[in-house]
């Protein structure tokens, strides 16, 4: 297949979330550069960011998109971790190899380390996957594709991303206490709505799809609900506002949801690609935070494995679009290690690769290539498989093949 026009298009990808590693081979070459920025500790193009030639880090307001101070930080039994979680999960895992996996778990500082890798490279995983080049038509340079990192994830000790701490009100009036929890959670809304709100207008500015894999489950806020009365209330007399925590859990979801939608639909002419969760939970009914946003530009994906939903995949016949594989997935870390790692957030990324390739290819044929378009040739050709019916609104999982024979058959 050759295209005579467009030959010099180019998608820019950004990635929001940890740091990412832009030294690695897999991604050095394919970094989009900011034409108006140089590294000379001046904010060229005057955009409030000082020398973000490759991309931004929100938690510490600053172009460091990777900590090089972490790399060679971590045992080398979190490489065989992973290796035995995916053995187990793909029930390949010997006796002695699942006992091996059972003491790395009873170990708790091995745990935390284990949690702290996962932060580390989590982005880089992610990115990898995101900008793997294998399967690309060959009139598709591998160059044509661009990664845009971007620090959304982490602790913020100073600036814009610092939530601050819930500080328990000295009225006893319980209603008063009631109310400053809920105001509490008006301003958590406020700080989630300007956070995602900020980053995307900065993405939106350099990338052409948005990459997110991460989430704020329905459970994990009720978690926090639950925490902020037993702040307030303690333990025990916490246990009184059961109803009350739950009208406070689904407004306190609706409202992250609501301000998302509006983001998302602002920037109509970009493609966001959310992670459905990892916590088994049908979000039609217990919504996501980004992946339950409805838009056109907007694709939701689940985790697959072998035709089925992957065990623990969040899952929803409305809410998720798509389901891709997502048990035992390899892909890069800072360590230059390829390890499989289970998870929605692995998933989504084999679809943004889809989605990048097919806006290529649209361009190639003079075809302005809308998110919606994009969506649609993703949806369209879906591999149906019968046990996905009801987990997600295509009944099936990508199909990165057939996305490219349909594209490539499309008339101006």
């Amino acid at each position: 297949m050759f295209f005579s026009f467009h030959s010099e298009a180019e998608t820019t990808i950004a990635v929001l979330d940890n740091i990412i590693d832009t030294t690695h081979p897999k991604l050095r070459p394919y970094l989009h550069y900011n034409s108006g920025e140089v590294l000379n500790s001046y904010d060229d193009d005057r955009n409030g960011k000082v020398d973000d030639v490759n991309g931004w880090n929100f938690i510490n307001e600053d172009h460091l998109v990777f900590n090089e101070a972490q790399r060679g930080d971590f045992p080398k039994e979190v490489f065989l971790y992973y290796e035995l979680r995916a053995k187990k999960t793909l029930d390949t895992i010997t006796d002695d190899e699942m006992q091996e996996y059972k003491d790395l778990r009873k170990d708790d500082d091995f745990m935390d380390k284990r949690k702290e890798f996962s932060r580390y490279t989590h982005g880089s995983h992610v990115a990898c996957l995101a900008l793997d080049k294998r399967n690309y038509p060959k009139y598709i340079r591998k160059s044509d594709i661009k990664l845009f990192p971007v620090t959304y994830l982490g602790d913020a000790t100073k600036g814009e991303f610092l939530l601050k701490d819930f500080v328990p009100t000295k009225s006893t009036s319980t209603s008063k206490r009631i109310r400053h929890i809920e105001n509490y959670i008006e301003y958590y809304i406020s700080f989630m709505r300007n956070k995602f709100l900020k980053a995307i207008d900065y993405s939106a500015s350099h990338a052409d799809i948005i990459h997110a894999s991460w989430g704020q489950g329905y459970g994990s806020t009720e978690n926090i609900v639950e925490n902020l009365f037993e702040e307030q209330f303690g333990d025990e007399r916490a246990k009184n506002f059961k109803k009350k925590r739950s009208s406070m859990t689904r407004d306190f979801m609706a409202g992250l949801i609501r301000n998302g939608e509006r983001i998302v639909r602002k920037h109509s002419d970009k493609l966001f690609v959310f992670s459905a969760g990892n916590r088994k939970e049908n979000t039609d009914e217990s919504p996501h935070y980004p992946s339950s946003i409805k838009a056109a530009n907007a694709i939701t994906v689940g985790a697959s494995h072998n035709g089925e939903k992957a065990y623990f995949s969040n899952f929803g016949r409305s809410s998720v679009t798509i389901s891709a594989p997502g048990i035992a997935i390899r892909s890069c870390t800072p360590e230059r290690r390829r390890i499989p790692i289970n998870g929605t957030s692995q998933a989504a990324p084999q679809v943004t690769k889809a989605s990048s390739i097919i806006r290529e290819i649209l361009i190639r044929k003079g075809i302005r290539p809308t998110p919606s378009m994009i969506k649609e040739i993703i949806v369209r050709t879906a591999k149906y498989q019968k046990d996905l019916v009801g987990f997600n609104s295509s009944s099936g999982a990508l199909n990165l093949k057939a996305a490219i024979r349909l594209t490539e058959r499309l008339r101006r």
